[in-house]
């Protein structure tokens, strides 16, 4: 069983995993902006699994993206095959712009 994997505040200061069970696949780039592309090209560093709680802030809340439950930008198929245009230094690497 999946345990969630985001990240919250101790009262000693320190980020934790939350550790919650069962957790749910999440897609830090949603599907609709392209994250079903990344998961047939067999990347999953836009995935992270989440409980019920933390799922539903993720897609409830515009701090998600500031809380790394969300990355910003979208993915395409372009001519030269998947393409990512925003922030991510990691996917800007792997996805360049044509």
């Amino acid at each position: 069983m999946h345990r969630c994997e985001a990240l919250v505040l101790t009262t000693g200061g320190r980020y934790v995993p939350c550790g919650v069970a069962p957790a749910d696949l999440h897609h830090k780039i949603t599907r609709a902006r392209g994250g079903e592309i990344l998961d047939k090209a067999g990347e999953t560093y836009h995935q992270m699994r989440l409980c019920r709680e933390h799922h539903n802030h993720a897609h409830d809340s515009e701090q998600a993206y500031d809380g790394g439950l969300l990355l910003r930008g979208y993915v395409f198929t372009g001519r030269s095959g998947v393409v990512y245009i925003g922030p991510d230094d990691y996917l800007t690497g792997k996805y360049p712009r044509p």
